[in-house]
């Protein structure tokens, strides 16, 4: 089983195998989020490791910490999440664990959004200018 993480930092996709072993493929990132570099790419591999025990097939962020609006004392992190229907376990609970553990592991606050359920076309807008994509498991079947 494969699965992508973003990094940040270094504008490159990292695709972790199971065994841990790493293949980098260059991808294009935008360049204005140096502020969420340093408190989100740090911790991307216990993000993907996180995604993987909760079952999620997708996560994206979104809002202030994507771009220059970002405050490291302030901002929170706001998530796009699409979960694996076929992962075992409850999807609410693992909904709320997963928030419990993005918090806990950033140290601030998280809001966790699934896109399929966002009906305000305006805030869809805003939505769509800033997400960037963190973790995408290939080969999943999102619960909507």
């Amino acid at each position: 089983m494969q699965f992508k993480v973003m990094d940040c930092r270094a504008s490159l996709a990292v695709t972790i195998e199971r065994d841990d072993r790493a293949v980098v493929d260059a991808v294009a990132m935008k360049q204005d989020n140096r502020a969420m570099q340093t408190s989100l790419a740090s911790q991307l591999p216990s993000i993907a490791a996180l995604c993987e025990r909760y079952g999620v097939a997708h996560l994206e962020l979104f809002g202030s910490a994507t771009g220059p609006d970002f405050k490291p004392e302030a901002s929170d992190f706001d998530f796009l999440v699409e979960l694996d229907r076929q992962a075992p376990g409850s999807r609410a609970r693992r909904w709320i664990e997963l928030a419990e553990s993005l918090e806990k592991l950033l140290g601030r606050p998280v809001d966790l959004v699934n896109p399929h359920y966002i009906r305000n076309p305006y805030f869809l807008q805003s939505v769509n200018q800033s997400r960037t994509v963190v973790y995408d498991r290939p080969s999943t079947q999102a619960a909507v």
